[in-house]
């Protein structure tokens, strides 16, 4: 599934390559419910919607600079 030939689903190296998240940042921010909610596919795969996590940024964007 393709949007503005991007996916519409976020892996997790996604997040590392794309968002320039280091992986121990991600993994603390799910385990501290404080990233959006990854769709569990497996065992060992997850995905993230990509309108979820840049929804995130933006917030987190909003918050830095106090408009939030």
């Amino acid at each position: 599934m393709k949007h503005n030939n991007q996916s519409v689903y976020l892996t997790f190296n996604d997040l590392v390559n794309e968002y320039a998240l280091p992986k121990s940042t991600i993994y603390h921010l799910i385990k501290t419910q404080n990233f959006p909610k990854g769709i569990k596919l497996s065992k060992q795969s997850v995905r993230f919607k990509r309108a979820d996590v840049e929804a995130w940024f933006a917030n987190r964007e909003k918050q830095s600079k106090g408009v939030a």
